[in-house]
């Protein structure tokens, strides 16, 4: 694929007059991501004669008529589309479309909402389709291809698919196709429909899942990795391509312990100029492994750690690893790390789960300080064991994607409701980091949370756009200025005045109300972010914020920093602990 194509643009290997052309409509959530499974499929299916792969990526705002008028200019004999919770609709939209402008037509799917049962119902909800794939493309798909091509409509060899025949019956082979060959298949960058112009890239140093998470496709689906090397080969040839951030797909990065130790020694030592997003049961970090995770490099690691609940008999009952306080000290271990930031996942409408679990789990987090919490409602996927027990545990769901929970024997929907406001709640407030550390030192319990989430429905909350910035300020300080006063309020005021300070909101103003220009920086005050160099001079603002433990000089040039302080400095008027956390929000702000 050539670099920087916008979506929506066509991409094509060699052609042939005596080739049958495949059509991969590419359907992605924006123009930053960009699926492996077009790459993948066509390595493993390069060697089935007969056919010219050529490929359309569109993304989600993209419309379908639009789309399927470029798709049936290039007169495909197979169109094929991976399906994803996210691009369903707007997939089998073009799909059908298609196949009215063009009826002689296959049309062929896979991707997880092809999982389970998902299969045989697309083939019975959608006629246009006359193929759907359960599992891995690889493992299937040249086989398939040489099938269409021989004029063979006799599919019943190939594991994991469903079919239609000719006199129009749905066929299902059963099973789950599985790539063997996945460990020692060429990279995905070696296919000529690799995108390598996107910010970041996917990649897969090991495929399936030893955990027994009933709400994951991955649930006890067979292991396989890569070896150090073809990760090594890999890395080296994405980095030629000026890739710099690689998303790993690796479902528990940290198992096995010495696999994990080794992968980091190899970013760590030999790609310190690629950046690297994992996902790490917080649970399982061994000692051998914190001590790599102590010596990373600042700002190489992403860390997305998966809490989803602190409630022991609800994870018993999801079949995930049921001892919270070793995931909390775990995920405390992973915040404390200074080199890296930390997001920590929570579900809500998991069986047996209360509505005072949720806002305990969220005040337990709150109080560890991930960089984010993000607070998702639980999705019943097909293929998910999870689907199959829904209905006798209990759990409501919508029938159309995203599937999401919308009531349980234990958490009305009403209740589920105020769980998506509370995680519209965290994303405009804690996960932002100039309102963080005052979220952080007003909500640390479920009572104080509920206080805050009433307190924003009463101000319009919604899960609609968020407001700006300077309302998130505003909002916030009224809420503030409603509590009783005591030292939590104090400090929540502290840190709100300190990060309307240090993100250029007008001194003077806002909750830093009290603040005062000032003529000179004592000489004993210390740096507490920017530049440790930057001193007062003509041309340059400099304000005093005084606090209920510190006082903070701001200095401001918008040639150094437009939209931020240039420099902070401090100096203690007591021996109390700091009101803001300073040096976790640099990390942030650096990075």
């Amino acid at each position: 694929m050539t670099p920087g194509r916008p979506a929506g643009d066509s991409m094509d290997v060699i052609d042939s007059m005596d080739n049958k052309r495949l059509l991969w409509l590419a359907v992605n959530a924006s123009h930053a991501h960009s699926s492996l499974a077009l790459p993948l499929a066509q390595l493993a299916a390069k060697d089935s004669a007969g056919w010219s792969w050529h490929a359309i990526a569109a993304v989600l705002a993209d419309d379908a008529g639009e789309l399927a008028v470029r798709v049936n200019a290039e007169e495909p004999a197979l169109l094929s589309a991976t399906l994803y919770l996210f691009n369903r609709r707007l997939a089998l939209d073009v799909l059908q479309r298609v196949k009215v402008l063009r009826p002689q037509c296959r049309i062929a799917v896979g991707g997880p909402e092809c999982s389970g049962q998902g299969a045989a119902e697309l083939l019975a909800r959608y006629p246009q389709i006359d193929f759907a794939l359960d599992g891995e493309a690889e493992a299937a798909l040249p086989r398939m291809l040489d099938l269409l091509h021989a004029g063979d409509d006799d599919f019943q060899g190939i594991v994991g698919l469903t079919w239609r025949n000719a006199a129009g019956r749905i066929i299902s082979n059963g099973g789950r196709a599985l790539y063997d060959a996945w460990g020692t298949a060429p990279a995905p960058i070696t296919s000529s429909f690799f995108d390598h112009s996107k910010p970041f890239v996917q990649m897969e140093t090991a495929r399936g899942c030893q955990q027994g998470c009933s709400f994951c496709t991955s649930c006890h689906t067979a292991v396989r990795y890569k070896s150090l090397d073809a990760v090594r080969s890999e890395l080296t040839q994405l980095r030629e391509h000026k890739v710099r951030e690689v998303r790993l797909l690796d479902r528990t990065f940290n198992t096995p312990p010495g696999r994990c130790i080794s992968l980091l020694r190899l970013f760590r030592e030999h790609f310190a100029d690629m950046r690297f997003h994992l996902e790490i049961h917080p649970q399982l970090l061994s000692p051998a492994i914190r001590d790599e995770l102590r010596q990373a490099r600042p700002g190489q690691l992403h860390i997305e750690a998966g809490i989803q609940t602190l409630n022991p008999a609800v994870l018993r009952k999801v079949g995930r690893l049921d001892q919270p306080e070793r995931a909390l000290d775990g995920l405390t271990f992973l915040c404390q790390c200074p080199s890296f930031d930390t997001h920590a996942d929570l579900l809500a409408g998991l069986p047996e789960q209360s509505y005072r679990d949720v806002l305990h789990d969220v005040a337990q987090l709150v109080a560890i300080g991930p960089a984010e919490i993000q607070l998702e409602v639980l999705k019943v996927l097909h293929g998910t064991p999870l689907r199959e027990q829904a209905d006798a545990i209990g759990l409501r769901f919508s029938p159309e994607t995203p599937y999401d929970v919308i009531a349980t024997d234990t958490m009305s929907a009403q209740e589920l409701h105020h769980c998506r406001k509370l995680s519209r709640l965290l994303d405009i407030t804690y996960n932002h980091p100039a309102l963080q550390d005052a979220f952080r030192a007003a909500a640390r319990t479920p009572d104080a949370i509920t206080d805050m989430l009433a307190f924003m429905e009463r101000q319009g909350l919604s899960l609609g756009p968020a407001p700006s910035l300077k309302k998130r300020f505003a909002l916030l300080s009224t809420f503030l200025h409603e509590q009783p006063a005591d030292e939590a309020r104090q400090r929540a005021q502290d840190a709100l005045a300190y990060n309307w300070l240090l993100w250029a909101f007008p001194p003077g103003d806002g909750p830093a109300k009290n603040t005062q220009p000032a003529n000179e920086l004592p000489e004993d005050a210390q740096c507490v972010y920017g530049d440790h160099t930057c001193r007062p001079q003509a041309g340059r603002r400099l304000w005093l914020l005084s606090t209920s433990t510190h006082n903070y000089w701001f200095i401001y040039d918008r040639a150094i920093a437009p939209n931020r302080a240039a420099a902070v400095f401090r100096k203690d008027t007591n021996t109390c602990p700091p009101a803001v956390h300073t040096v976790h929000g640099n990390l942030r702000e650096q990075q």
